[in-house]
């Protein structure tokens, strides 16, 4: 099985283009989010817009982006399926599939780079203004 491509954010936070700044230059290209994930689909049901909700809530910050949507419709409504004792050992699958690429596994928590707006994003002056001289 091939190794999962390393996200470009988690490239960039470790130095990986220091060392290779030809893979940076191979990816400027590479598409962005434009939004926010938002609200549920009008299509789902109740029970769905609910999981959808849910689901939003747990996702760590910065990971989910208005191109998860989709995604994201499918975990509500896979969500839905098994919590109705309704889904297929496939769907199952699929559904923790889903839930690993948002980083909502405790393994795959680790493998998940979340790009947080400048405004959240963490300053290193920061860090350092908040030391105090002993």
């Amino acid at each position: 099985m091939a190794r999962p491509r390393t996200p470009t954010a988690e490239l960039e936070a470790r130095g990986g283009f220091l060392k290779h700044p030809e893979r940076k230059r191979a990816r400027a290209g590479e598409p962005k989010p434009t939004g926010e994930l938002g609200d549920p689909p009008e299509e789902l049901n109740r029970d769905e817009k609910k999981v959808w909700r849910e689901v939003a809530a747990l996702i760590p910050p910065g990971v989910a982006k208005n191109s998860d949507r989709i995604a994201m419709e499918l975990i509500a409504c896979l969500l839905g399926k098994f919590r109705r004792n309704r889904a297929s050992v496939g769907e199952i699958n699929q559904l923790l599939s889903l839930l690993a690429k948002m980083g909502m596994t405790p393994a795959d928590r680790s493998r998940v780079v979340a790009v947080l707006p400048e405004s959240q994003a963490e300053n290193p002056w920061d860090r350092l203004l908040a030391k105090k001289p002993h």
